[in-house]
């Protein structure tokens, strides 16, 4: 695959069950990142590009396998195919899932935010 980019899949109800796996086996410092993330994204309109990195390596290392293995799934791409792309492309897929616009819908719905 060369260096056009990558459609990510519109996220699913199935997606929820991997997300909350994968959520679930965070480490609390992870998860704070995270969240952090998420808020500064939807107030600015785009991620600390500094954080984000540092957030999405304490993530990678947590959750490597399992992770790669839904990336692989959102964007239609082999495991073993991830593994050879350039190093930027699992945090590409990532950023593509977290901005969709259903992602931050689904936050503030789980934390019963008023979003009005």
């Amino acid at each position: 695959m060369d260096d056009t980019e990558i459609e990510v899949r519109d996220l699913k109800a199935k997606d929820l069950r991997m997300m909350l796996k994968l959520f679930s086996k965070l480490s609390p410092q992870a998860k704070n990142g995270l969240a952090t993330l998420l808020e500064g994204a939807s107030k600015s309109g785009e991620p600390d590009l500094l954080a984000l990195g540092t957030s999405m390596f304490q993530i990678l290392s947590e959750l490597t396998d399992d992770l790669y293995s839904w990336l692989s799934e959102m964007s239609g791409i082999n495991v073993g195919d991830l593994d050879e792309m350039p190093i930027g492309t699992p945090i590409q897929i990532l950023k593509q899932i977290l901005s969709k616009p259903e992602v931050k819908d689904f936050f503030e719905s789980a934390a019963l935010k008023d979003t009005s």
